[in-house]
């Protein structure tokens, strides 16, 4: 449903700004009284708008409010599809698609009570999984995996059979359910190939915070031989556990699902079994890739924050109207001809949220970092939503309530385009659209598909948090050993040794807003977790741009102006390549042609910029703020002036002419010396307009001499 205001803005005609840009003669909300009242009230325009409004702009002091919509078509599709923006500080917050309706198509909607919605949901489900082609494996012939605990579950599909399902969707408060047993199973004893029942589905839930975790149901030492032998009825499951049990129960073939805090030990407080839970955790996740690879689905709890919110969160539709609005452009010219019916004027149109997915993968589950790789690696995900679900799968995404005729939409950089996430760039579909820029005429290797991929899922990964630090390198384990057999190649504390000139190259962006580069984004380094070469040493709330093969590999002439020559990683646990770093203990030993000294600088608030830098022995006094510090509050004495901080000219950057090229630049902090190479610890990278810079482009270069340094 739409609120007065929306209706009169969207019906009220527009009139043209500049050639292809309209706004509407009838206002929008112009204070946040009254865009909280239409919020409130459930309007499909304001509440979304207000969810983003909110996280820079009081919504509860009573203001005005700076912001303007905007209407334009969206060529690609035709002159009749438009895009709706609302613009703030000249920047989209929230945009929206108008897609043309059928004349035949109901203004209305019968809403449904809670049980029959959620047995729409599962018919939606099952729709996507005859679709989806993804998980096949599971009806070939031969020996299937298992992880090596699941839950079993068919005592509860046992006891849905033998309900009535026509009429209502099978609940906890259902007779008998709430008494079914699931039982913990050990799966090499069962040979569970034998069963008719042998599927398992995977779930992905948020823990919550420690205090609510403390007391919640978890596999430990001292339970396990009862959740065995006599396991738990449903009723004592969190309602995030039952609800997915119940939805899996009702799956064909299902019988089997695998819950995390359940299948893997976890401490115990209360009794010594530390190193006994550390060992199955350790041993779990090595085979963290085949769990949710070799699931049958993975359902995700992608909104509740902890245990207890459910997957059916807020799906009670409140309203009759679907979003199905009325468009007036009467005033808009087109290519209307004088005379005729214009095919465009005073139509209905669907309404679609192209912010949507933001605010999916913004969801506090997609906050947590552990499930980027249970994104990544499971066949299909079926996300529940606050008020809707969500599918992904390496073929199609769908969304409930999203007319299939109609692509789905997001935005990058403000563009409109069709919605590819982590599942939809995988390996094989990157490697495609690579072969597609090759024959376009782009030149490159033959294997970058690969690292646009992994490039994709670190910049993801970066972004979320982990309520245990030293899980960064493990929590991503799975997807780098099943990356791995694409690559061949072998790992390096979360990059690859193939280009890892390249990768070697990542940067923190500094969070600029209103104006002004932000001074409390605060970036922490773990020198006990990873080497300072490797990304993985640093948590920062606005995550790392990892470095691209793309714009230095391929580049004219010698865009690479260091190499490898070796590296060294020491394990916490040799069997596993992909997992902990010993103490963080490592090394990249580089062979360099530039090494100059400089002074780093932290500026006072009064600049725009935090800091910049200059050359210690500058003819041309020229003073350089593109900098990018991986931790400036963490990483001591940086801008001392005793610092040896040493610049390091490292690439050309980019595929294009090399006078048009930024020279980037690592910065580095001198800690001693190791084997006659000088030892050095990682501070970030500078970059040099060829533009603005270049005479200090010339300085660094004008001397080569090459030698061998170690980055730890």
């Amino acid at each position: 449903m739409l609120c007065e205001t929306c209706i009169q803005m969207l019906g009220g005609g527009v009139e043209e700004l500049e050639a292809g840009t309209y706004s509407f003669v009838s206002p929008y909300h112009s204070r946040t009284d009254t865009l909280r009242n239409s919020r409130e009230a459930g309007c499909s325009i304001c509440a979304p708008l207000a969810e983003t409004l909110r996280q820079d702009l009081d919504l509860f002091q009573d203001q005005e409010l700076p912001t303007v919509p905007a209407l334009e078509p969206v060529w690609k599709y035709g002159s009749a599809v438009h895009r709706l923006d609302f613009v703030r500080s000249n920047r989209d917050v929230r945009t929206f698609i108008l897609w043309p309706a059928n004349d035949d198509e109901p203004w209305a909607h019968q809403p449904t009570h809670h049980n029959g919605q959620t047995n729409k949901i599962f018919e939606m489900a099952q729709k996507w999984l005859s679709r989806c082609q993804c998980a096949k494996f599971w009806d070939a012939n031969g020996p299937k995996w298992y992880p090596r605990r699941l839950l079993d579950i068919q005592n509860v599909k046992r006891n849905i059979s033998a309900q009535n399902e026509e009429s209502n969707f099978p609940s906890a408060e259902n007779e008998g359910l709430n008494e079914s047993t699931v039982r913990l199973v050990e799966s090499q004893l069962c040979d569970l190939e034998t069963q008719q029942n042998d599927r398992y589905v995977t779930l992905s839930h948020c823990w919550g915070k420690p205090e609510n975790v403390k007391n919640h149901l978890k596999l430990t030492v001292d339970n396990e031989e009862k959740l065995s032998t006599n396991g738990i009825q449903l009723g004592a499951f969190p309602e995030t556990f039952r609800d997915a049990i119940l939805f899996a129960s009702r799956l064909e073939k299902v019988g089997y699902i695998w819950i995390d805090s359940l299948c893997i030990k976890q401490r115990n407080a209360s009794i010594d079994d530390g190193k006994d839970a550390q060992r199955d955790w350790l041993e779990q996740s090595r085979v963290m890739d085949r769990i949710y690879g070799k699931s049958f689905l993975n359902i995700a709890a992608t909104s509740a924050e902890d245990g207890n919110g459910g997957l059916y969160l807020n799906h009670r539709p409140k309203h009759t109207w679907d979003d199905l609005v009325y468009l007036n452009l009467e005033r808009c010219i087109h290519d209307h001809v004088p005379g005729e019916e214009c095919t465009t004027c005073a139509k209905r149109w669907k309404l679609i949220d192209v912010s949507f997915w933001r605010d999916l993968d913004n969801a506090p589950l997609n906050r947590r970092g552990w499930v980027v790789q249970e994104r990544c690696l499971a066949s299909r995900v079926l996300h529940f939503c606050v008020g809707h679900v969500v599918w992904e799968c390496c073929e199609f995404n769908g969304v409930e309530g999203h007319p299939a005729e109609i692509p789905i939409f997001d935005t990058k950089n403000e563009q409109i385009q069709e919605r590819s996430g982590l599942k939809s760039s995988n390996p094989e579909i990157a490697r495609q659209r690579l072969m597609t820029l090759a024959n376009q005429g782009h030149k490159g290797p033959a294997d970058l598909y690969l690292y646009e991929f992994w490039k994709n899922i670190v910049d993801t990964y970066s972004r979320t948090q982990l309520s245990f630090s030293n899980d960064k390198l493990i929590a991503l384990s799975g997807t780098a050993r099943w990356f791995s057999t694409h690559t061949k190649s072998k790992y390096v504390a979360g990059m690859w040794e193939q280009y890892l000139e390249c990768q070697l190259l990542w940067r923190v962006e500094p969070v600029y807003k209103n104006g002004a580069f932000l001074r409390n984004v605060i970036s922490r380094r773990r020198h006990d977790r990873a080497p300072s070469f490797s990304w993985t040493s640093i948590d920062a709330p606005q995550g790392i741009v990892y470095g691209e093969a793309a714009n230095y590999v391929a580049g004219k002439g010698a865009a690479l102006l260091f190499k490898v020559v070796d590296w060294c990683v020491e394990l916490s646990d040799p069997a596993n390549e992909f997992g902990l770093i010993q103490n963080g203990c490592g090394y990249v030993q580089l062979e360099v042609h530039y090494l100059k000294r400089i002074k780093l600088q932290e500026l006072e608030p009064s600049y725009r910029v935090l800091y910049g830098w200059l050359l210690d022995d500058d003819p041309f006094l020229e003073f350089h703020p593109n900098v990018f510090l991986d931790a400036p509050k963490i990483d001591k004495g940086i801008f001392s002036e005793e610092a040896e901080i040493y610049c390091v000219p490292a690439a050309w950057e980019g595929r294009i002419d090399r006078h048009a090229q930024h020279l980037v630049c690592f910065l580095l902090k001198l800690t001693g010396a190791q084997e006659e190479h000088l030892t050095f610890r990682r501070i970030g990278l500078t970059k040099l307009s060829d533009f603005l810079e270049h005479l200090t482009q010339e300085f660094l270069l004008k001397e080569r001499m090459t030698q061998r340094i170690l980055i730890m």
